[in-house]
C-alpha cells in the first residue's frame, strides 16, 4: 500500500528509472535524452502565501491516447483524482477545486487551494510535500523538486515548482521527512483570539483493523479517526495551540499536536491516529464510543484559553467490514469511493493463525509433502490439493449478509478460521481463506475485487500468477464443485475483462510490510482442525502432480494488472510483484548477452559496482577487459525489482541503455535494450 500522502504528491505511472537521475543529469538535458520512453509527465506549480495556504495547479499528461482514455473511463469524475492525489485526503482542506480532462492533450488538469498546507512550528514554517523527492534547484524564494517512479513499461516523471512567500529565508527540503521548512517572520498582532474549529470524526471504526488507525502511513494517512481544522478568523495571532484526543476506554490521551502561531487567516489541520487497546478485538457487534477533543491556546499577552468537545461514533465488531473510509460529504458515488477501505482487507489474511497453519499442514500431506514454495510444480500441486481438500470437506459458497449504513456499504467478513469452522463463506471469505493457506506455506497471495465479486491470485515461485475462482468449491454435499483446473481457467478467462473495469488488486504482503497487521484472535485448541472434521483424504494423498506442471495455468507477470491502491488509475501492467531484498550494495560479476542487433550472439563479461541508499541505486558498469567500455548507473529498487539506466561510454560514443531486472539470493538477472532501439539482450550477474 505504499502511496504518498503528500501535499504535492501524485501517484505516477512509469518505468525503468529512478529519482537519482534528476541529480545525475540536469532536468532539461535528461528530458531530451530519453524521448522514446513512454513517460507520464506531471508538472506541478505551487505558490505558498504568508498565512500558509498553497495555491496549486497540476497537469498530468499521458503518453498515448489509449492510456489517457483508460484512466478517463475508470474515473469519469476527475475530481476523485484531484482529491486523492493532491490532498491525500488527510492533512489539508481543499478549496476552489477544479479538475478537468483535456482530450486534445491527453491530459488531466487540476487546481485548488490547500488550506493549512504550511504551518508554523518550532520557530519555522513547515510544509509536507512528500518523502524522497530530488531537490534539483532552489533560491531564497523557489524550490524545484523532481520524482521519477518506475512501473513496467512506463516512466512517470514529476516536477514540482514551489514558490515560497516573499521574504522567506533559510529554505530547506528534507527527503527523510518530506518537509520543506523556511523562516518567515510573523508580525505581532495582539488582541483576543477568534477562531473557527471544525472537527470531523469517522462515524465507524473497524475493530479488526484497530492497529492500522495508529499508523498514519497506512492508506496515505486517510485512516485518521478525527480531523480538526482550526482557522484564525480574527485579527490577532493565536499562539501555542495544542490539540489532543481520547477514544473512550480504548485509548489514553494522545500526545498533543502543537502549533506555535496561527496568523490571522491561517489554518492548521490536526489529525488523530490513536493507539487503540486490543480490547476492541473482543467486540462482536457495533459498540458506541466517544471521541473527546481538547484544545489549549494563548494570546500574545500570554493569557491561556481551553476548550473541549465530544463526538460519539461506533466501533464495529471483529467481523464487520466497512468498505469506505470517506465521510459522507467526501463521497462522489463512484465505486472507488465506496470501496476505499479495500486494502485493509489484508488484515483478514491470517497465515500465522494456528487453525490455518494446521489446515495447511494437512493440505501439504495431501499434496505429497513437497515444499510448495520450492518450484512451480510443487506450488501448483499444493494449490490443487488445497482446492480438492475444500471440496472433499464440503466447504461451499454462501450468500453474503450485508446492508447499507448511513454513509457506506458494510459486510460481515469471516476470518479463515471461521470459514474452516462453518465450512462456508462468501466470495471474499473463500478468497481470503485460500490465499491465507497458500501464504502459510510460503506462497504470495493477492486479492482482486471487482463490483460484487472477489477471488485470489497466487504467485508461483517463478513469479508467474495463477488466479483461482474459489467460489467453484460448491462442496461435496452440494454437488456443484468444479475441478481445480476449471476453477483456474474460469478465473483466467475473467481476469482480462475484470481489470478493464473498476477494480482493486490488494498485495497482501505489501500491505503487511507497510505496517498493517491482523488482530489478535482467541486461542484455539491444537486439535481444533480434527474436531471440526478435517482429515487426510486417502485419494488426495495418492493423486499425481498437476499434468503439464506450471505451463497449464500461469499468467505471466507482464500480463497481470497493477496492484491498485485507491488513488492509482488501474491502467498498466506491473513488474513482477515485489518481494523483499536486502541492501544491494557491493560488486557483482557475470555476463551480458546481445540477443538482437549488430552484435547479436556475442557475450561480454561485466562487473557491476552498486551502492544503495533507500530505494535509490547508483554505481558503475564496466566490461572485462576494461577497453570495451563502461559507464554510470542510476536506478531504483522496489521489492525484488531493480530498474536502472546505463550511460555506456565506449569508442563508439555514448549510448543509453535501460535495464529491468529481478534480484534474488544475490543474483541480478533480467533484460536490457538500447534507447535507440538498435539492440537488446539479457544480463545475469552474481554478488561476489
Amino acid at each position: 500500500m505504499k502511496r504518498h500522502a503528500a501535499v504535492l504528491s501524485i501517484v505516477v505511472i512509469v518505468s525503468l528509472a529512478t529519482i537519482c537521475l534528476a541529480a545525475a543529469f540536469p532536468y532539461a538535458a535528461y528530458a531530451q535524452a530519453i524521448p522514446d520512453f513512454r513517460i507520464v509527465r506531471v508538472n506541478g506549480e505551487g505558490v505558498i502565501d504568508k498565512k500558509g495556504d498553497l495555491n496549486i495547479s497540476m497537469t498530468c499528461r499521458f503518453p498515448t491516447n489509449a492510456d489517457y482514455m483508460q484512466v478517463k473511463s475508470m474515473f469519469p469524475s476527475p475530481y476523485i483524482l484531484l482529491r486523492d492525489t493532491i490532498t491525500g485526503r488527510a492533512g489539508v482542506i481543499l478549496d476552489n477545486a477544479d479538475a478537468r480532462y483535456d482530450d486534445a492533450a491527453n491530459s488531466i488538469i487540476m487546481s485548488g487551494t490547500l488550506r493549512g498546507a504550511s504551518v508554523y512550528r518550532r520557530r519555522a514554517w513547515e510544509s509536507s510535500v512528500g518523502r524522497n523527492l530530488e531537490l534539483v534547484w532552489q533560491d531564497p524564494s523557489h524550490i524545484v523538486l523532481c520524482e521519477l517512479t518506475p512501473l513496467s513499461g512506463y516512466f512517470m516523471f514529476s516536477r514540482y515548482h514551489i514558490q515560497l512567500p516573499a521574504g522567506a529565508m533559510s529554505a530547506r527540503y528534507s527527503p527523510d521527512s518530506g518537509i520543506i521548512s523556511y523562516s518567515l517572520p510573523i508580525p505581532a498582532a495582539p488582541g483576543a483570539p477568534e477562531m473557527d474549529i471544525d472537527t470531523k470524526v469517522k462515524p465507524r471504526l473497524m475493530s479488526a483493523t484497530y492497529k492500522a488507525y495508529g499508523k498514519s502511513e497506512i492508506t496515505d494517512g486517510s485512516s485518521w479517526v478525527a480531523r480538526t481544522a482550526v482557522t484564525n478568523v480574527g485579527q490577532s495571532n493565536i499562539q501555542d495551540m495544542e490539540i489532543s484526543y481520547k477514544l473512550g476506554e480504548y485509548s489514553d490521551w494522545s500526545p498533543a499536536g502543537r502549533y506555535s502561531i496561527i496568523p490571522p487567516g491561517g489554518t492548521v489541520v490536526d489529525l488523530y491516529y490513536p493507539i487503540i487497546s486490543s480490547k476492541v478485538a473482543e467486540l462482536r457487534s457495533s459498540t458506541p464510543v466517544d471521541v473527546s477533543v481538547r484544545f489549549s491556546y494563548k494570546d500574545e499577552s500570554g493569557h491561556a484559553y481551553t476548550d473541549s468537545e465530544t463526538r460519539r461514533i461506533s466501533m464495529l465488531g471483529i467481523n464487520q467490514f466497512e468498505t469506505s473510509n470517506l465521510l459522507p460529504e467526501e463521497q462522489t458515488g463512484s465505486w472507488h469511493d465506496m470501496m476505499s477501505n479495500v486494502p485493509l482487507l489484508a488484515a483478514w489474511f491470517t497465515k500465522v493463525d494456528e487453525p490455518v497453519k494446521a489446515f495447511a499442514g494437512l493440505v501439504s500431506q495431501a499434496a505429497g509433502g513437497a515444499g510448495a514454495a520450492i518450484d512451480d510444480e510443487s506450488a501448483l500441486q499444493f494449490m490443487k490439493a488445497l482446492f480438492d481438500m475444500e471440496v472433499a470437506h464440503g466447504i461451499s459458497y454462501q450468500t453474503p449478509s450485508s446492508g447499507e449504513t448511513d454513509y457506506s456499504f458494510a459486510q460481515d467478513v469471516k476470518f479463515p478460521r471461521d470459514v474452516l469452522r462453518d465450512k462456508a463463506g462468501t466470495c471474499v471469505d473463500l478468497a481470503i481463506t485460500y490465499g491465507s493457506v497458500c501464504e502459510a506455506v510460503g506462497l504470495r497471495a493477492y486479492l482482486i475485487l471487482i463490483p460484487r465479486h472477489a477471488y485470489p491470485i497466487i504467485r508461483l515461485p517463478s513469479g508467474q500468477m495463477v488466479p483461482v475462482e474459489t467460489t467453484c468449491v460448491g462442496g461435496a454435499a452440494v454437488g456443484k464443485s468444479t475441478t481445480f483446473e476449471e476453477a483456474v481457467k474460469t478465473a483466467q478467462k475473467n481476469i482480462g475483462k475484470d481489470t478493464q473495469r473498476p477494480h482493486y488488486i490488494v498485495d497482501i504482503e505489501a500491505e503487511f510490510s507497510e505496517g498493517l497487521s491482523s488482530p489478535e484472535l482467541p486461542r484455539l485448541d491444537s486439535d481444533i482442525i480434527t474436531r471440526w472434521g478435517y482429515k487426510l483424504p486417502q485419494a488426495a494423498a495418492a493423486q499425481p502432480a498437476v499434468p503439464g506442471g506450471a505451463a497449464l495455468y500461469p499468467t505471466t507477470p507482464q500480463a497481470m494488472p497493477p496492484t491498485t491502491p485507491p488513488t492509482t488509475p488501474p491502467m498498466v501492467p506491473p513488474v513482477t510483484p515485489p518481494g523483499q531484498t536486502g541492501d544491494l550494495s557491493g560488486d557483482y560479476k557475470g555476463q551480458i548477452r546481445i540477443a538482437s542487433g549488430p552484435g547479436a550472439g556475442s557475450v561480454g563479461n561485466v562487473t557491476l559496482a552498486l551502492q544503495q541508499s533507500g530505494s535509490a541505486v547508483q554505481g558503475q558498469l564496466r566490461f572485462d577487459p576494461p577497453g570495451q567500455g563502461g559507464g554510470p548507473i542510476q536506478g531504483q529498487v522496489q521489492g525484488n525489482t531493480l530498474v536502472f539506466l546505463l550511460q555506456l561510454q565506449s569508442q563508439a560514443g555514448s549510448i543509453m541503455y535501460q535495464f529491468q531486472c529481478v534480484v534474488q539470493d544475490g543474483v541480478i538477472q533480467g533484460t536490457f535494450k538500447c534507447q535507440q532501439g538498435e539492440e537488446d539482450g539479457q544480463i545475469a550477474v552474481q554478488k561476489v
